[in-house]
């Protein structure tokens, strides 16, 4: 994974690699602060910034990159997939009163 975002203002793209690894662009506008681990913190307004994380996957021996928006995608057509809890808890009651 990688953990950078893209300052629009001074066209800027910073990268937190470790824990303790605050990172800012030249003009101060984006700051990063804690590499690809939990608690990681992004600085500074939204409209200032577009995120260029990355994720890698290995598919055999060959690394795949994954930008963040396509993992969200895929994440979300799972979820439309996959019955909510409740309809499959009705279900598993409606088939245990019939065995």
């Amino acid at each position: 994974m990688r953990h950078s975002v893209y300052c629009k203002k001074c066209k800027q793209t910073i990268e937190s690699k470790s824990r303790h690894d605050f990172v800012k662009c030249s003009c101060g506008a984006v700051m990063l602060d804690g590499g690809i681990g939990g608690g990681n913190r992004v600085l500074g307004y939204l409209s200032d910034m577009e995120d260029r994380s990355v994720y890698v996957y290995m598919d055999g021996k060959k690394k795949v990159y994954l930008p963040t928006e396509v993992l969200q995608r895929r994440w979300e057509e799972i979820q439309k997939v996959h019955l909510p809890t409740e309809v499959l808890q009705r279900h598993c009651e409606e088939k245990d009163k019939v065995n």
